[in-house]
């Protein structure tokens, strides 16, 4: 069995946990399924709420990839919350919206990486690539 993924011309090398939160179900599914076709161990999460929850429990998690705006914890207070509680884990934000665009809705700015929709496959797994190849956000 091989221990490298083919997606495009980027190589996955290893299988990495990764939790996806998204309130949109057909987008979620469909993330699920490209970051699985590129390798990756996925678990899914409707919001934020339940991803912590998910999250507290035995397994450990490489990457949340989460969306900004969802209802019940939107994905800035599941950041907050992550880096509270998980330090190390490392956090790949989306939105159709910019983060300047998501500051005028509420929705604080958040460091880190950063990933606009629409977005194609490879988009997708470059990013979160990307995003585990950063040292983990640390609180100062």
């Amino acid at each position: 069995m091989s221990s490298s993924y083919q997606v495009g011309e980027m190589t996955v090398s290893a299988r990495r946990r990764v939790l996806v939160v998204e309130d949109e179900e057909l987008l979620r599914v469909v993330l699920c399924r490209q970051l699985m076709n590129a390798g990756y161990d996925v678990v899914e999460a409707r919001d934020g709420r339940e991803a912590v929850k998910i999250l507290r429990g035995e397994r450990p998690f490489a990457l949340v990839l989460t969306d900004m705006i969802m209802p019940v914890m939107d994905g800035a207070e599941l950041v907050i919350e992550i880096r509270r509680r998980w330090p190390e884990l490392k956090v790949l934000a989306m939105s159709a919206y910019s983060p300047a665009e998501l500051f005028r809705f509420g929705i604080p700015h958040v460091d880190g990486p950063f990933l606009r929709k629409p977005f194609s496959p490879e988009d997708l797994v470059h990013a979160v690539n990307a995003a585990l190849d950063r040292p983990p956000e640390t609180a100062a």
